[in-house]
Protein backbone atom coordinates (compact mmCIF):
# COMPACT_ATOMS: atom_id res chain seq x y z
CA UNK A 1 0.00 0.00 0.00
CA UNK A 2 1.58 3.26 -1.14
CA UNK A 3 1.18 6.82 0.87
CA UNK A 4 -1.77 7.91 -0.93
CA UNK A 5 -3.52 4.44 -0.41
CA UNK A 6 -3.23 2.76 -3.14
CA UNK A 7 -2.92 -1.30 -3.46
CA UNK A 8 0.42 -2.28 -5.50
CA UNK A 9 0.67 -5.42 -7.07
CA UNK A 10 3.73 -7.26 -7.88
CA UNK A 11 4.39 -10.26 -10.39
CA UNK A 12 7.12 -12.94 -10.72
CA UNK A 13 7.71 -14.76 -13.53
CA UNK A 14 9.05 -18.28 -12.59
CA UNK A 15 10.66 -20.24 -15.09
CA UNK A 16 9.41 -24.04 -14.77
CA UNK A 17 11.54 -25.40 -17.56
CA UNK A 18 12.63 -25.05 -21.25
CA UNK A 19 9.92 -26.49 -23.21
CA UNK A 20 12.70 -26.85 -26.71
CA UNK A 21 16.42 -26.46 -26.48
CA UNK A 22 18.67 -26.85 -29.46
CA UNK A 23 19.17 -28.87 -32.15
CA UNK A 24 18.25 -29.23 -35.59
CA UNK A 25 15.29 -31.62 -35.69
CA UNK A 26 11.39 -30.98 -35.01
CA UNK A 27 11.40 -30.12 -31.77
CA UNK A 28 14.19 -27.90 -31.14
CA UNK A 29 15.39 -24.53 -31.76
CA UNK A 30 18.14 -23.34 -33.34
CA UNK A 31 17.93 -19.51 -33.40
CA UNK A 32 14.29 -18.65 -33.05
CA UNK A 33 12.68 -15.44 -33.97
CA UNK A 34 8.88 -15.04 -34.20
CA UNK A 35 6.13 -16.84 -31.29
CA UNK A 36 2.96 -17.13 -30.92
CA UNK A 37 0.50 -19.48 -29.25
CA UNK A 38 -3.28 -20.55 -30.15
CA UNK A 39 -6.59 -21.14 -27.50
CA UNK A 40 -5.44 -24.38 -26.38
CA UNK A 41 -1.76 -23.23 -25.29
CA UNK A 42 -0.17 -24.80 -28.48
CA UNK A 43 3.26 -22.66 -29.73
CA UNK A 44 4.48 -21.78 -32.65
CA UNK A 45 7.72 -20.33 -33.62
CA UNK A 46 9.82 -19.56 -36.47
CA UNK A 47 13.55 -20.01 -36.45
CA UNK A 48 16.64 -19.28 -39.38
CA UNK A 49 18.50 -22.30 -38.05
CA UNK A 50 17.96 -26.03 -37.32
CA UNK A 51 16.17 -28.35 -40.49
CA UNK A 52 12.60 -27.56 -39.74
CA UNK A 53 12.06 -23.39 -39.56
CA UNK A 54 8.43 -22.92 -38.70
CA UNK A 55 7.18 -25.45 -35.67
CA UNK A 56 3.79 -26.33 -33.80
CA UNK A 57 4.25 -27.88 -30.45
CA UNK A 58 1.45 -29.78 -28.30
CA UNK A 59 0.85 -27.01 -25.81
CA UNK A 60 0.39 -30.39 -22.92
CA UNK A 61 3.66 -32.23 -23.78
CA UNK A 62 5.49 -29.86 -26.22
CA UNK A 63 6.09 -32.82 -28.21
CA UNK A 64 5.91 -31.31 -32.43
CA UNK A 65 2.83 -31.98 -34.45
CA UNK A 66 3.97 -31.50 -37.86
CA UNK A 67 5.76 -33.88 -39.15
CA UNK A 68 8.32 -34.35 -41.89
CA UNK A 69 6.92 -35.94 -45.43
CA UNK A 70 3.51 -35.77 -44.43
CA UNK A 71 2.95 -31.99 -43.61
CA UNK A 72 4.01 -29.15 -46.33
CA UNK A 73 4.97 -26.64 -43.31
CA UNK A 74 7.77 -28.94 -42.70
CA UNK A 75 9.12 -29.60 -45.53
CA UNK A 76 13.14 -29.11 -46.31
CA UNK A 77 14.23 -26.17 -47.44
CA UNK A 78 10.21 -24.40 -47.79
CA UNK A 79 11.37 -21.48 -45.97
CA UNK A 80 14.87 -19.36 -45.38
CA UNK A 81 14.76 -16.63 -43.28
CA UNK A 82 11.00 -16.68 -41.35
CA UNK A 83 11.33 -14.13 -39.31
CA UNK A 84 7.47 -14.01 -37.70
CA UNK A 85 4.45 -16.06 -37.52
CA UNK A 86 0.42 -15.07 -36.67
CA UNK A 87 -2.63 -17.16 -36.38
CA UNK A 88 -6.34 -16.00 -37.84
CA UNK A 89 -9.34 -16.38 -36.27
CA UNK A 90 -9.75 -19.83 -37.49
CA UNK A 91 -6.24 -20.79 -36.56
CA UNK A 92 -4.79 -20.56 -40.18
CA UNK A 93 -0.95 -20.24 -39.78
CA UNK A 94 0.62 -17.22 -41.49
CA UNK A 95 4.25 -17.20 -42.27
CA UNK A 96 6.38 -13.61 -43.47
CA UNK A 97 9.68 -15.22 -44.70
CA UNK A 98 12.09 -12.21 -44.90
CA UNK A 99 14.52 -13.62 -47.76
CA UNK A 100 11.93 -14.95 -50.15
CA UNK A 101 9.77 -11.58 -49.42
CA UNK A 102 6.35 -13.49 -49.46
CA UNK A 103 3.99 -14.47 -46.48
CA UNK A 104 2.96 -18.28 -46.74
CA UNK A 105 -0.56 -19.64 -45.35
CA UNK A 106 -1.32 -23.07 -43.73
CA UNK A 107 -4.27 -24.72 -42.43
CA UNK A 108 -3.81 -26.08 -38.99
CA UNK A 109 -7.29 -28.28 -38.35
CA UNK A 110 -8.48 -30.86 -39.99
CA UNK A 111 -7.01 -33.81 -43.53
CA UNK A 112 -5.45 -30.70 -44.58
CA UNK A 113 -3.79 -29.32 -41.63
CA UNK A 114 -0.11 -28.05 -42.06
CA UNK A 115 -0.78 -27.91 -45.67
CA UNK A 116 -0.40 -25.01 -47.86
CA UNK A 117 -3.63 -22.99 -48.33
CA UNK A 118 -4.25 -20.67 -50.89
CA UNK A 119 -3.86 -17.08 -50.83
CA UNK A 120 -5.87 -15.72 -53.51
CA UNK A 121 -4.35 -14.48 -57.06
CA UNK A 122 -4.16 -10.99 -56.13
CA UNK A 123 -3.35 -8.87 -53.19
CA UNK A 124 -1.63 -10.90 -50.45
CA UNK A 125 -0.97 -13.77 -52.77
CA UNK A 126 1.41 -11.48 -55.20
CA UNK A 127 2.82 -8.90 -52.71
CA UNK A 128 6.58 -9.04 -52.44
CA UNK A 129 8.37 -7.64 -49.26
CA UNK A 130 11.17 -5.96 -48.48
CA UNK A 131 12.66 -6.91 -44.86
CA UNK A 132 9.92 -8.10 -43.69
CA UNK A 133 9.86 -8.57 -40.05
CA UNK A 134 6.66 -8.98 -38.36
CA UNK A 135 2.92 -10.58 -39.48
CA UNK A 136 -0.23 -9.87 -37.50
CA UNK A 137 -3.79 -11.47 -38.55
CA UNK A 138 -6.93 -9.85 -37.35
CA UNK A 139 -10.54 -10.00 -38.77
CA UNK A 140 -9.24 -11.39 -42.34
CA UNK A 141 -6.70 -8.59 -42.29
CA UNK A 142 -3.48 -9.11 -42.85
CA UNK A 143 -0.46 -6.62 -41.70
CA UNK A 144 3.01 -6.52 -42.53
CA UNK A 145 6.12 -4.87 -41.13
CA UNK A 146 8.51 -3.86 -42.96
CA UNK A 147 11.02 -2.34 -41.55
CA UNK A 148 13.08 -1.62 -45.07
CA UNK A 149 10.59 0.44 -46.13
CA UNK A 150 9.34 1.82 -43.09
CA UNK A 151 6.11 1.14 -43.20
CA UNK A 152 3.29 -1.38 -42.11
CA UNK A 153 1.42 -2.93 -44.69
CA UNK A 154 -2.21 -3.87 -44.64
CA UNK A 155 -3.48 -6.81 -46.96
CA UNK A 156 -7.68 -8.24 -46.74
CA UNK A 157 -8.25 -11.31 -47.53
CA UNK A 158 -11.30 -13.70 -48.58
CA UNK A 159 -12.25 -16.28 -50.40
CA UNK A 160 -14.00 -14.66 -52.51
CA UNK A 161 -11.09 -12.84 -55.45
CA UNK A 162 -13.71 -9.69 -55.82
CA UNK A 163 -12.77 -8.18 -52.02
CA UNK A 164 -9.41 -8.48 -52.64
CA UNK A 165 -8.10 -4.86 -53.72
CA UNK A 166 -5.91 -4.48 -56.96
CA UNK A 167 -2.86 -2.25 -57.29
CA UNK A 168 -4.99 0.76 -58.67
CA UNK A 169 -7.37 0.09 -55.39
CA UNK A 170 -5.34 -0.88 -52.51
CA UNK A 171 -6.72 -0.85 -48.88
Amino acid sequence: KTNYGAHLFQYAGIRTKDIATFGSGAGTVDDPWGITTDKEGDIYFTQLGGNFRVQKLDGKKFQPVYVLYQDAIMDLNRFEMPTDIALDGLGNIFVIDTELKKVSKFANTGAAAGQVMSLGKRGLATAEFSNARGIMVDDNIVYVVESGENRIRRFQYSVSESDIPDRENQP
